[in-house]
């Protein structure tokens, strides 16, 4: 069962961010937007990249960014039956690509994205393709202030792995965990990480005095609320 923000929840969000007292409900299915929001003080007019479009807008990661705070970006989505509903619902672009094989690079410049990223998120299926999809970026020419990684470390097969060495790789790059292994029914599902030099460390300390980020708990996710 998924979690969703509602306005009966502000009063005890623990970053007040500038827009968030007009947020009815998040999209994402664990709260990447207002993590994202959060983080970044409720920033408009941020950029992203979304590898997994999947769905235009619920349990989407960057629909609310883009219809509520102006961002804009582009998504890779590899089934095309989802392109009708987000030429409908979105005014980012969708390319129907294998993820892995994409010129990131290239679709930033086309759309007008610069070299230093706000957000990206990173969830396609199987584990090991969202891996493969993160490897593709040119991480020379591109870097990221968020990313959200999705490991799916409850799946037995590949998903332990991947976690281990999507780690290694993200630290390598210079990247901070700030929360590790968010859940969902338990399962452990995702890592958020940031480039911590486009942060202060005051907003740094504040993230990670709660390590775990759970959508079960009665608190909705520690971390973002008090």
């Amino acid at each position: 069962m998924e979690v969703y923000y509602s306005p009966h929840m502000y009063e005890n969000l623990k970053v007040k961010f500038p827009g968030s007292d007009s947020i009815q409900r998040n999209f994402s299915n664990l709260c990447q937007d207002m993590f994202v929001l959060s983080i970044l003080n409720g920033l408009r007019d941020g950029t992203f990249i979304e590898i997994g479009g999947h769905l235009s807008v619920p349990g989407n990661n960057t629909y609310m960014l883009e219809q509520s705070f102006g961002w804009h970006g582009y998504s890779v989505e590899l089934d095309p039956q989802y392109a009708p509903m987000w030429k409908q619902d979105r005014t980012s672009p969708l390319y129907i690509a294998d993820a892995t094989t994409v010129d990131y690079v290239k679709l930033a410049e086309e759309n007008n994205l610069g070299s230093v990223i706000d957000y990206l998120s990173v969830d396609i299926e199987p584990e090991e393709a969202t891996f493969a999809a993160l490897k593709k970026i040119d991480h020379t020419k591109l870097r990221f202030k968020v990313i959200t990684f999705e490991h799916n470390h409850f799946n037995r097969g590949q998903g332990p792995r991947v976690r281990i060495d999507s780690r290694e790789y993200l630290k390598s790059l210079g990247y901070l965990m700030i929360v590790g292994d968010v859940s969902h029914a338990g399962d452990l599902a995702e890592d958020w990480w940031i480039a911590p030099e486009f942060f202060d460390p005051s907003v740094i300390e504040l993230f990670r005095k709660e390590s775990t980020y759970n959508a079960d708990e009665a608190v909705y996710i520690r971390g973002l609320l008090r």
